[in-house]
């Protein structure tokens, strides 16, 4: 196990980001971390026609095991992002996202941590041109995952079909001083959760964001690439699935201890796998 991880430090210590576009004066600002930053050619772009500020945001697009473009890795919004942000979603090139998958706490008193979406039914909030409402809010249903359901439209109130987002907070399992979560099938809940959204609504990418838009976000595409793997094949490759992510997202799992924790997930999935199986 170490000399895999070993070699996937390797290969990433060897990417040289120093010119790339994230570090470019006019996107500075962008950035939560100056020594994080996307990869040129993975980095997703912005409609210039939508974004008042060029087409650079931090984000990666990845694919998953299923899909091309399966998740959008980025950052918890700047206050001045949370307008770029929502038009990721929303106004994709490609096609919309639907789903977000909050994995880091929104600490009120960070006035860098921004809330791009309403506290109240109705008091929806509006950035960039696009308005977002809060349709409901469910925090019973799984003790550690929140669930916001919410739209995002257009500020005029002239879109015909607004757009139907679910938002997956992961809450009390992932303290600030851990590398990973508490409990691996709080995760694959989490995973379960999505899955059976995208089934319902249809497959469009998730976005996926924690406070650096690396560390926990990636964390979560190569467990999520596992476990469509297993249900697929039947066999896991935890080297490959998480050398796959980081050729993209070369921040990504920085510690040992993160790589272990993939074992034990891929691991519980398969002890439970009569559980999880349905979910293909």
């Amino acid at each position: 196990m170490r000399k895999e991880f070993e070699l996937i430090r390797t290969y990433k210590d060897a990417i040289d980001l120093t010119n790339a576009d994230g570090c470019k004066v006019e996107n500075r600002g962008k950035n939560r971390y100056q020594d994080i930053v996307p990869m040129d050619l993975y980095r997703h772009r912005l409609d210039p026609r939508v974004s008042e500020h060029g087409d650079y945001i931090n984000a990666v697009s990845v694919d998953g095991y299923r899909s091309l473009h399966a998740y959008l890795l980025t950052q918890m919004p700047l206050p001045e992002t949370v307008s770029n942000f929502l038009h990721m979603i929303y106004s994709s090139d490609e096609i919309q996202s639907n789903a977000i998958v909050m994995l880091n706490g929104l600490d009120e008193e960070d006035p860098s941590c921004a809330s791009y979406w309403p506290n109240d039914v109705d008091s929806p909030v509006e950035h960039g041109g696009l308005r977002v409402d809060l349709v409901q809010e469910d925090a019973d249903q799984h003790p550690n995952i929140l669930i916001r359901d919410l739209t995002i439209s257009t500020a005029g109130g002239e879109d015909p079909k607004p757009l139907k987002v679910r938002q997956f907070q992961l809450i009390n399992c992932w303290s600030e001083d851990r590398s990973f979560p508490n409990d691996e099938e709080v995760l694959l809940t989490l995973m379960e959760l999505v899955t059976r959204w995208q089934q319902q609504s249809g497959v469009a990418p998730v976005t996926v964001h924690c406070m650096n838009g690396v560390e926990r976000s990636a964390l979560f595409a190569i467990a999520s690439y596992l476990v469509d793997m297993l249900k697929a094949e039947q066999v896991v490759d935890v080297y490959l699935a998480s050398r796959f992510i980081t050729s993209k997202c070369p921040f990504a799992l920085p510690l040992l201890e993160q790589y272990q924790f993939l074992f034990e997930l891929a691991g519980s999935f398969i002890s439970n796998f009569e559980t999880y199986a349905n979910f293909k």
